[in-house]
């Protein structure tokens, strides 16, 4: 252990791996980087990975994990136990008598001299080696980042939230701290390391899951693409977006050996199904939760009823697939997906819901308008699409956001029922309200009380004045409101954890007004109204809280097992999908 409390572990291997199989290792070093908060360096003429933390359980875990890795990909490798070269002693001419002195000196001791801090600091940071400075400073610093509303500058906030100051030097790749006790500057040197790991870990690309579910399976079968009027739960639907688009059916294997399975087969299909699911669907939701554990602002994990839809390929009309197949079906002939969470548009849905639930069951009801709208606080920035949350009872701005972001998103057709289900992972960033255009915006929001399907308001336009005077003013806008729904939302709970949430949704037609003929007005349209129904999970929403708050450089202190279970049982994942098939039922 170092004095600023650092703890290494070194592990050596004496395996001989290819060049693929190293950058493979070094990815998922950089993967237990981001899960573990420690710092992993491959010295390759050593073969020795130093690994780096200040928590000892876990850099256990951490160790562990590195050491089943290196077993996976060591299984075609053979030892190469390192040999080195020796060097022929150089000696200098010396006087008669006495033994020639070494013209090299013997390294006598294996650990790194630490860096002498310069006089006048009081601490060190030094840049990661695959860090290019000063070209990679601004992104991980944030400082090149078109954050709308929120000017990101990680340096300084760690120099606040931190109460320290320092400089960078970019010829030595280091920063000297200037002011600041220990704790402090150590504090810091995490939040530092932290950025650096941000900045060097692959990018996320978002993960879409194709499922299917066979409840009560009791022969093989296969799933086959068919347009919705083929379908017997909707071949009397009337639905225009049912033109173009098919959804999966099951159909029993035509074999001639496909007969009714005895117990044992049908456990046995039936494990298969559900290992393969939640098998894929743990996967992608660990990756997925591991990285938005550094993300600052909201984060959703739900569940949602509604349909899997698929675009209409010729190429596979008509044909059987087995279950496992589906995804590369997908990729194969490009089929676009895409769930669509409107459960009914009958507004008896209300009257089913509400049965569904005993009546000593706890129930909320609030009342809000979801008004989406472009903005930008300067005349000479881009429009960005935001999205405002307005309290019904107050008229009161109550948050704005960014447009959320899916993540992972798990499409589970339900074969023999009606209703499908999704799960999944959403981020989006929160924006202050306390700054323009909100603030204009709020002073010209006006709700009728008698008519809750009501609202009037006027887009905020600026004047910008001209120096040859009050003719030549123009008028420059900062706020245009695109749409609003009126959102009716009824909480019930299913367990202690599982909460059920029924949102009547209203499109309200939108009637602009000239600003001297008065505010504009937007009006509700009854044929415009849909359902939707979610199951959230009160454990993850009280872990998410810590999101919002969250300081620069730093990582929320929940974990992927504390949302989705240990494996390989995923014991609160499970429940999860529980009360997402009870829902449906």
């Amino acid at each position: 252990m170092s004095d600023n409390g650092e703890i290494s572990y070194n592990i050596i291997t004496f395996w001989v791996f290819s060049e693929d199989d190293i950058r493979a290792i070094e990815e998922e070093c950089r993967e237990l980087e981001d899960a573990h908060g420690v710092k992993i360096e491959y010295v390759r003429d050593k073969k020795l990975f130093d690994i780096k933390g200040t928590d000892y359980e876990e850099l256990d875990r951490t160790r562990d994990r590195l050491f089943e890795v290196l077993k996976t990909k060591s299984d075609k490798q053979s030892y190469g136990v390192p040999r080195y070269k020796k060097r022929e002693l150089k000696f200098k001419e010396s006087a008669p008598g006495l033994p020639p002195p070494l013209e090299e000196p013997i390294p006598l001791m294996l650990e790194k001299e630490e860096e002498k801090i310069p006089e006048g600091s009081v601490g060190l940071f030094s840049f990661d080696r695959r860090i290019k400075i000063p070209d990679d400073l601004e992104s991980i610093f944030g400082q090149n980042q078109r954050i709308p509303f929120i000017q990101t500058d990680y340096w300084k906030d760690i120099c606040k939230s931190c109460n320290v100051d320092g400089e960078i030097i970019y010829d030595e790749r280091r920063i000297e701290f200037t002011k600041g006790k220990k704790e402090n500057v150590e504090k810091a040197k995490r939040k530092l390391n932290q950025l650096e790991r941000n900045f060097l870990r692959k990018k996320f690309d978002p993960k879409r899951v194709q499922l299917v579910h066979y409840s009560n399976v009791h022969t093989n079968f296969k799933i086959i693409f068919c347009p919705p009027d083929n379908h017997p739960y909707f071949k009397d639907a009337k639905m225009s977006y049912f033109d173009d688009v098919c959804i999966l059916a099951y159909h029993i294997n035509p074999e001639p050996n496909s007969k009714n399975l005895d117990n044992n087969e049908r456990m046995a299909l039936d494990r298969r199904m559900k290992g393969y699911n939640l098998t894929k669907m743990s996967d992608a939701l660990k990756k997925g939760l591991e990285y938005v554990r550094i993300h600052q602002g909201e984060i959703r994990l739900f569940g949602s009823l509604g349909k899997v839809m698929f675009t209409k390929v010729e190429e596979v009309k008509g044909r059987y697939w087995n279950f496992m197949d589906l995804e590369d079906v997908i990729s194969r002939y490009n089929i676009k997906t895409r769930f669509d969470e409107d459960v009914s548009h009958d507004n008896i849905t209300y009257r089913r819901f509400d049965s569904y639930f005993s009546p000593d069951k706890k129930k909320d009801y609030t009342e809000y308008y979801e008004i989406k709208a472009d903005a930008r606080n300067s005349p000479n920035d881009v429009f960005t699409e935001v999205y405002m949350r307005v309290n019904r009872s107050s008229a009161s701005l109550m948050r704005v956001g960014s447009k959320w972001e899916s993540l992972v998103n798990i499409d589970w057709t339900m074969l023999n029922m009606k209703s499908d289900i999704a799960i999944n992972l959403a981020t989006r960033r929160i924006f202050r309200h306390d700054v323009e255009p909100f603030v204009s915006f709020k002073k010209r929001l006006s709700i009728n009380p008698e008519f809750a399907s009501t609202i009037a308001y006027e887009n905020v336009d600026k004047r910008i004045k001209s120096k040859k005077g009050a003719l030549y003013d123009t008028y420059v806008r900062y706020l245009e409101v695109k749409s609003i729904d009126f959102k009716q939302v009824t909480t019930k709970k299913v367990n202690e954890n599982f909460t059920c949430q029924l949102t009547r949704v209203e499109r309200l037609k939108i009637d602009e007004r000239p600003p001297n003929k008065g505010l504009g007005e937007s009006s509700g349209d009854t044929r415009d109204v849909f359902y939707t129904i979610e199951v959230l999970d009160d454990r993850h929403n009280k872990a998410f809280e810590q999101n919002i708050s969250l300081e620069s450089g730093d990582v929320a202190r929940w974990t992927v097992d504390d949302i989705i279970g240990e494996g390989p049982n995923y014991n609160t994942l499970c429940d999860f999908v529980r009360s997402l098939l009870s829902a449906i039922s």
